[in-house]
């Protein structure tokens, strides 16, 4: 993430896509290792405004997750929090709603995750209002 915190975004993109290639041949392309390099590139990906990649590779990242962790594993609630996000700013409200849906419950179901809570819900309600707005409007 250096690289990209320093806006150096093409370095930042090539230095992922490489770990995770590397990740692939070592760990094989359904490991927990694999899902952090795909959760980074989903971050870059949308800065970049490349939506399809990024919405892809939030998902990848999710199902990983989802099967080395667990369905209610909190950094499966973050990668749902993140493609809701995507989904949000992209108008896909629908699939907004279920990404942020279910990333709540998972952060409600664990413990200590009261910000999370509080930040998943702001985002819930955001949606709510951009709902309202687009059917009045």
């Amino acid at each position: 993430m250096y690289y990209f915190e320093q806006q150096i975004i093409q370095k930042s993109t090539a230095c992922f896509v490489k770990s995770l290639i590397i990740r692939q041949e070592k760990l094989g392309k359904q490991s927990a290792a694999c899902s952090d390099c795909l959760y980074n590139l989903g971050i870059i990906y949308k800065y970049q405004g490349l939506i399809s990649r990024s919405r892809q590779s939030f998902t990848e990242c999710i199902e990983i997750r989802r099967m080395t962790l667990g369905m209610k594993s909190m950094l499966v609630a973050k990668a749902l929090e993140e493609l809701g996000k995507l989904n949000l700013e992209e108008s896909s409200f629908v699939e907004s709603f279920a990404n942020l849906n279910e990333s709540y419950e998972i952060f409600s179901s664990l413990a200590n995750c009261e910000e999370d809570i509080e930040r998943i819900q702001a985002l819930l309600c955001f949606l709510h209002r951009k709902i309202e707005h687009k059917i009045s409007g």
